[in-house]
Protein backbone atom coordinates (compact mmCIF):
# COMPACT_ATOMS: atom_id res chain seq x y z
CA UNK A 1 0.00 0.00 0.00
CA UNK A 2 3.27 2.22 0.79
CA UNK A 3 3.82 1.68 -2.69
CA UNK A 4 0.86 2.86 -4.34
CA UNK A 5 0.94 6.20 -2.17
CA UNK A 6 4.71 6.63 -3.33
CA UNK A 7 3.90 6.17 -6.87
CA UNK A 8 1.02 8.99 -6.87
CA UNK A 9 3.20 11.17 -5.03
CA UNK A 10 5.47 10.34 -7.97
CA UNK A 11 3.39 11.08 -10.90
CA UNK A 12 2.09 14.30 -9.11
CA UNK A 13 5.08 15.47 -9.26
CA UNK A 14 6.42 14.88 -12.97
CA UNK A 15 2.76 16.01 -13.79
CA UNK A 16 3.32 19.72 -12.40
CA UNK A 17 6.96 19.95 -13.36
CA UNK A 18 5.78 18.93 -17.56
CA UNK A 19 3.17 22.06 -16.58
CA UNK A 20 5.74 24.33 -15.50
CA UNK A 21 7.80 23.80 -18.74
CA UNK A 22 4.96 23.67 -21.13
CA UNK A 23 3.73 26.88 -19.47
CA UNK A 24 7.15 28.24 -19.93
CA UNK A 25 6.56 31.54 -22.19
CA UNK A 26 9.44 33.24 -24.44
CA UNK A 27 9.76 36.47 -25.61
CA UNK A 28 11.89 38.66 -27.93
CA UNK A 29 13.74 41.72 -26.48
CA UNK A 30 12.67 44.78 -28.86
CA UNK A 31 14.22 48.15 -30.11
CA UNK A 32 14.41 50.80 -27.32
CA UNK A 33 13.79 48.46 -24.69
CA UNK A 34 14.97 46.32 -21.95
CA UNK A 35 13.53 42.98 -20.20
CA UNK A 36 13.82 42.67 -16.98
CA UNK A 37 13.50 39.25 -15.23
CA UNK A 38 12.61 38.96 -11.55
CA UNK A 39 13.27 35.81 -8.99
CA UNK A 40 12.03 35.99 -5.76
CA UNK A 41 14.78 37.01 -3.26
CA UNK A 42 15.12 40.37 -5.31
CA UNK A 43 17.35 38.63 -8.25
CA UNK A 44 17.17 39.58 -11.67
CA UNK A 45 18.49 39.71 -15.11
CA UNK A 46 18.55 41.92 -17.66
CA UNK A 47 17.74 41.23 -21.77
CA UNK A 48 18.93 43.83 -24.39
CA UNK A 49 17.07 44.30 -27.47
CA UNK A 50 17.03 41.21 -29.76
CA UNK A 51 18.00 39.06 -26.59
CA UNK A 52 15.27 36.24 -26.84
CA UNK A 53 13.93 35.56 -23.13
CA UNK A 54 11.98 32.07 -21.12
CA UNK A 55 10.30 33.12 -18.23
CA UNK A 56 8.94 30.64 -16.29
CA UNK A 57 5.81 30.11 -14.03
CA UNK A 58 8.00 31.50 -10.90
CA UNK A 59 9.49 34.75 -12.93
CA UNK A 60 8.22 37.93 -13.77
CA UNK A 61 9.33 39.48 -17.18
CA UNK A 62 9.18 43.20 -16.83
CA UNK A 63 9.63 45.33 -20.04
CA UNK A 64 10.81 48.77 -20.05
CA UNK A 65 11.11 50.94 -22.42
CA UNK A 66 14.38 52.90 -23.08
CA UNK A 67 13.23 55.79 -25.70
CA UNK A 68 12.91 59.19 -24.59
CA UNK A 69 10.03 60.48 -22.47
CA UNK A 70 8.53 63.58 -22.99
CA UNK A 71 7.32 64.57 -19.18
CA UNK A 72 4.06 67.30 -18.93
CA UNK A 73 3.86 68.81 -15.63
CA UNK A 74 0.15 70.92 -16.65
CA UNK A 75 -2.11 71.89 -14.60
CA UNK A 76 -2.48 71.09 -11.03
CA UNK A 77 1.28 69.06 -11.50
CA UNK A 78 3.10 72.15 -11.86
CA UNK A 79 5.05 74.35 -9.57
CA UNK A 80 3.03 76.60 -7.62
CA UNK A 81 5.08 79.76 -7.10
CA UNK A 82 3.69 82.97 -5.41
CA UNK A 83 3.00 86.09 -6.84
CA UNK A 84 2.47 88.26 -3.76
CA UNK A 85 0.52 87.88 -0.50
CA UNK A 86 -2.76 86.78 -2.45
CA UNK A 87 -1.43 85.95 -5.62
CA UNK A 88 0.48 82.59 -6.98
CA UNK A 89 1.32 81.45 -10.66
CA UNK A 90 1.33 77.61 -12.10
CA UNK A 91 4.64 76.98 -13.91
CA UNK A 92 4.19 74.35 -16.02
CA UNK A 93 7.33 72.32 -17.27
CA UNK A 94 8.06 69.86 -20.50
CA UNK A 95 10.47 67.28 -19.87
CA UNK A 96 12.45 65.02 -22.20
CA UNK A 97 13.93 62.00 -20.39
CA UNK A 98 15.66 58.71 -20.74
CA UNK A 99 16.89 55.92 -19.36
CA UNK A 100 20.75 55.81 -19.90
CA UNK A 101 21.48 53.13 -17.45
CA UNK A 102 19.49 50.55 -16.25
CA UNK A 103 21.06 49.07 -13.38
CA UNK A 104 21.14 52.13 -12.10
CA UNK A 105 17.35 52.96 -12.56
CA UNK A 106 16.32 49.61 -10.93
CA UNK A 107 18.51 49.84 -7.83
CA UNK A 108 17.16 53.45 -7.54
CA UNK A 109 13.55 52.27 -8.30
CA UNK A 110 13.22 49.02 -8.97
CA UNK A 111 11.58 47.07 -11.78
CA UNK A 112 8.02 47.52 -11.06
CA UNK A 113 5.80 50.76 -12.64
CA UNK A 114 9.17 52.41 -13.04
CA UNK A 115 8.54 55.41 -15.09
CA UNK A 116 5.43 56.34 -12.75
CA UNK A 117 8.48 56.49 -9.97
CA UNK A 118 10.96 58.49 -12.59
CA UNK A 119 8.11 61.02 -12.89
CA UNK A 120 7.49 61.61 -9.28
CA UNK A 121 11.07 62.66 -8.66
CA UNK A 122 11.31 64.35 -11.55
CA UNK A 123 8.11 66.51 -10.64
CA UNK A 124 9.62 66.94 -7.10
CA UNK A 125 12.43 67.83 -8.03
CA UNK A 126 11.22 70.07 -10.24
CA UNK A 127 8.65 71.36 -8.11
CA UNK A 128 11.15 72.44 -5.29
CA UNK A 129 14.42 73.73 -7.56
CA UNK A 130 11.28 76.30 -9.41
CA UNK A 131 9.70 77.37 -6.14
CA UNK A 132 12.96 78.33 -4.60
CA UNK A 133 14.49 80.05 -7.94
CA UNK A 134 11.22 82.29 -8.07
CA UNK A 135 10.23 83.21 -4.41
CA UNK A 136 11.30 86.77 -4.63
CA UNK A 137 7.56 88.65 -5.83
CA UNK A 138 8.57 89.80 -9.50
CA UNK A 139 10.79 87.25 -11.06
CA UNK A 140 8.63 85.50 -12.82
CA UNK A 141 8.59 88.38 -14.88
CA UNK A 142 11.98 88.59 -15.56
CA UNK A 143 13.16 86.90 -19.20
CA UNK A 144 16.70 86.81 -18.30
CA UNK A 145 15.66 84.97 -14.86
CA UNK A 146 13.27 82.93 -16.08
CA UNK A 147 16.05 81.41 -19.12
CA UNK A 148 18.73 81.33 -16.61
CA UNK A 149 16.02 79.48 -14.28
CA UNK A 150 15.08 77.03 -17.11
CA UNK A 151 19.28 76.20 -17.95
CA UNK A 152 19.79 75.96 -13.69
CA UNK A 153 16.87 73.55 -13.73
CA UNK A 154 18.17 71.49 -16.23
CA UNK A 155 21.48 71.60 -14.65
CA UNK A 156 20.07 70.42 -11.32
CA UNK A 157 17.60 67.89 -12.68
CA UNK A 158 20.47 65.94 -14.51
CA UNK A 159 22.52 66.18 -11.39
CA UNK A 160 19.97 65.20 -9.20
CA UNK A 161 19.09 62.14 -11.88
CA UNK A 162 22.04 60.94 -13.80
CA UNK A 163 23.36 58.82 -10.39
CA UNK A 164 20.03 57.12 -10.66
CA UNK A 165 20.37 56.26 -14.53
CA UNK A 166 18.41 58.76 -15.48
CA UNK A 167 19.53 61.46 -18.28
CA UNK A 168 17.35 64.83 -18.66
CA UNK A 169 17.25 65.97 -22.64
CA UNK A 170 15.97 68.98 -22.15
CA UNK A 171 13.43 71.24 -20.39
CA UNK A 172 11.07 73.92 -20.79
CA UNK A 173 8.95 75.89 -18.66
CA UNK A 174 5.12 78.12 -19.42
CA UNK A 175 3.27 80.24 -17.52
CA UNK A 176 0.28 82.39 -17.40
Amino acid sequence: MFNIHKHFILLILVVILITALVSCSKSTIKENEVGVVAQSGGSYKIYKPGEEVSVTPFKKLHIISTSPVILSLVGNEGAMVPLDKDKSINIESQIIYDIADIEKVIKKFGVDDVHSKIREQIKSTTSKILTDGFKDPGSIDNTQHRIQMMAETNFKLNETMNPNGVNIGSFKIRYE
